[in-house]
């Protein structure tokens, strides 16, 4: 409707209109609820409007939240990948050892450094699944990392536990 500066009022006891003060605002679309005697208007447009700006807020917090979850994985992914790295340290050191050694049977302290590698390595592979493409070096590095595991694993690990390394230059 057409916003107007006139004013009703209504005579509840006789149930008659009558013409108000003039309406300065000149607003209309007016909820109006019973109170009693009285006829209140309900004004709707600042509740719609705190109603956006509460939108408005609500949106920006959950861009907030993904790219603090973003974030998040981020650091995970690192972690995960130092873990990784220092596993394998571990793991180098001891088969080191074990290759200038004289038992031929694989010490516990390596059997269990690798089964730690192997957990980092999967910790690693599992926090990858969390980053966004936006991330494609750092997952691209890291899936490298996760083929030289692989690789470990199936070549060098049995060379190792033979003493028989293929050195290739």
């Amino acid at each position: 409707s057409v916003n107007s500066t006139v004013s009703m009022r209504l005579d509840m006891a006789t149930n008659t209109w009558s013409i108000g003060p003039v309406w300065t605002p000149a607003r209309a679309d007016f909820a109006l609820a019973a109170a009693g005697t009285k006829l209140i208007a309900i004004v709707v447009a600042p509740l719609a409007v705190i109603i956006v700006f509460a939108g408005m807020g609500y949106t920006q917090r959950k861009q907030e939240s993904a790219a603090t979850r973003a974030d998040v994985a981020r650091l995970e992914s690192i972690d995960a990948a130092q873990a990784l790295q220092h596993e394998l340290q571990l793991e180098t050191l001891h088969s080191v050892n074990f290759l200038t050694a004289e038992p031929t049977e694989l010490p516990k302290v390596l059997v269990d450094q690798r089964k730690a590698v192997d957990d980092a390595a999967s910790s690693l592979e599992a926090t990858l699944d969390d980053l966004s493409d936006e991330d494609a070096t750092a997952i691209a590095a890291a899936e490298g990392a996760l083929r030289q595991v692989d690789l470990l694993e199936t070549t060098l690990r049995g060379q190792i536990d033979a003493k028989a390394l293929e050195w290739a230059w």
